[in-house]
């Protein structure tokens, strides 16, 4: 997959489980909808592959003729999102998810960002993955 050019649905699960919190969006950057938010110093924008995770975007928010802080975005963790990863299988439960970009889901560290853990399959390289909640470790 590729950086997201518009909002994405995700399925949740258990989203009365989940935590939100508010973050300055980075001048000229717009978020898509349930996408993966990473921190660019202090300030939001799509995740790049090694940034610090805060979550999945709640909505989306657009501070592309803002300055920094004109915008906040709300993001969400700590419940459940259905995710599929190629190749994964049965055998990959309670493994890492990382995200190489604001869209993209892998099982490969290397380079990456942290943003949740396996924790039930669902046939088809599906499952139900457990959000990261903002610093939480991949050995968390």
């Amino acid at each position: 997959m590729t950086a997201l050019a518009k909002d994405r649905h995700l399925d949740f699960k258990d989203p009365a489980k989940s935590s939100k919190i508010a973050t300055d969006v980075k001048a000229d950057t717009r978020i898509f909808a349930h996408s993966y938010v990473g921190l660019d110093g202090v300030v939001a924008r799509p995740l790049v592959a090694g940034d610090s995770f805060i979550g999945i975007a709640v909505r989306q928010e657009d501070n592309r003729d803002g300055a920094v802080g004109d915008k906040r975005i709300e993001t969400e963790f700590g419940h459940g999102v259905k995710v599929k990863i190629a190749a994964a299988t049965e055998a990959n439960l309670g493994a890492v998810v990382y995200a190489s970009d604001d869209n993209t889901e892998t099982l490969t560290a290397t380079d990456n960002t942290a943003v949740g853990a396996l924790e039930q399959y669902l046939g088809a390289n599906t499952f139900w993955m457990r959000v990261f909640r903002p610093g939480e470790s991949a050995q968390a």
